[in-house]
């Protein structure tokens, strides 16, 4: 019964170091620091690096982060794996300032993602935030692309175009009944049509 207990302590007290170097970091740096916490599933397995990505969000405009980190890891019958939880410090750039979205991926030894998680952080310069991500296999899901909505919304506009023209070609119809017996064939136009008929048979298409 021991190991499980012991299990838990260190858990605990690893939770309880990363709190404390995040408030050690706030008042002795003037650095922009992520202090980011990475969990994973059991079934995530070894993994060669990670890949962080922090990308901004309005009304932030920094340019896009990327960093790449060693996972810490715990042995296990296979080998090495990632552990389910811990702690990693990032140091930002000077711009860095606002919110984010932060992007962690899991690479294979060939450098392939094949698993991440996406969370979000509200960086501050010249302070330290803290954030979380979770990564599964397979993960994370595709973000939602606006972009596909506004071209949907211009071939709609498109198609009004369209049928505005056809009414035009009525129009061109009945104006061709002020010539005669033609002004048969448009209604509405012929109206305009038998008007300057003269009394011929135009206009009385126009009626």
């Amino acid at each position: 019964m021991r190991p499980p207990k012991a299990r838990s302590l260190s858990v605990g007290l690893a939770g309880a170091l990363a709190v404390a170097s995040l408030g050690a970091l706030s008042c002795s740096s003037s650095d922009t620091i992520l202090a980011l916490t990475i969990t994973s599933a059991s079934d995530i397995g070894a993994v060669s690096k990670l890949r962080v990505t922090i990308t901004p969000q309005p009304p932030a405009t920094f340019p896009e982060i990327m960093q790449t980190v060693d996972p810490q890891t715990m042995p296990a019958d296979a080998g090495a794996v990632i552990k389910s939880s811990f702690f990693v410090r990032l140091t930002l750039p000077e711009s860095t300032d606002g919110p984010a979205t932060v992007l962690v991926e899991a690479l294979d030894a060939a450098g392939n993602p094949y698993a991440g998680g996406r969370g979000d952080a509200a960086i501050q310069k010249d302070h330290a935030v803290a954030a979380q991500v979770s990564l599964t296999v397979g993960g994370p899901p595709p973000e939602t692309d606006g972009g596909a909505g506004g071209a949907g919304g211009s071939g709609a506009g498109g198609q009004a175009g369209g049928a505005g023209g056809e009414a035009g070609a009525g129009g061109e119809g009945g104006h061709a009944g002020a010539h005669g017996e033609a002004g048969a064939g448009g209604e509405a136009g012929g109206g305009a049509g038998g008007h300057k008929g003269n009394g011929n048979k135009g206009g009385a298409g126009g009626a």
